[in-house]
């Protein structure tokens, strides 16, 4: 209920002072009609979040590799042998033996920007309200039975 709404409360004639009418004397009505107006209020309606996250991908190659292997020949010590280091006719003293291992780097870079825009979009909405109007009908006593209304130009009773 609406405070000191006229519309609210039925059927209530205000009529003012209730004393008999003399022939003569006129009597003002008031009546109230509702208009409805419609406006718009911003109010939140949801958020937005983003959230990036890792995914962890496996890559697998096969490449080749270069491994160095000693062959060894072992041959019968001579009576000659004293057991030190020999040079070998081709000019090596000793061998290091060598592998190449394949060595993994990772590196991060920018792969891509994204840009997030918000925008507002125009929508058109349907609403609807209620109007209340008041109405008089006024009850013509020398004739029973018959109501006039009075929201008509003109209405006499």
């Amino acid at each position: 209920m609406r405070e000191n709404d006229p519309l609210d409360g039925a059927v209530r004639p205000d009529l003012g002072d209730t004393r008999a009418m003399r022939a003569d004397e006129d009597v003002t009505i008031v009546r109230h009609e509702e208009e409805v107006t419609f406006s718009k209020a911003r109010r939140p309606s949801g958020t937005l979040r983003a959230v990036k996250h890792v995914d962890v991908d496996v890559v697998t190659e096969t490449m080749p590799v270069n491994v160095e292997y000693v062959e060894m020949e072992r041959t019968v010590a001579g009576p000659d042998d004293d057991g030190e280091t020999r040079v070998l006719p081709d000019g090596s003293v000793s061998i290091a033996v060598l592998e190449e291992r394949i060595v993994t780097r990772t590196e991060t870079f920018v792969a891509e920007r994204i840009t997030l825009r918000k925008f507002t979009n125009v929508e058109e909405r349907t609403v609807e309200a209620e109007v209340r109007k008041e109405r008089v009908e006024i009850d013509d006593s020398e004739t029973p039975g018959r109501v006039v209304d009075a929201n008509q130009r003109g209405a006499r009773a």
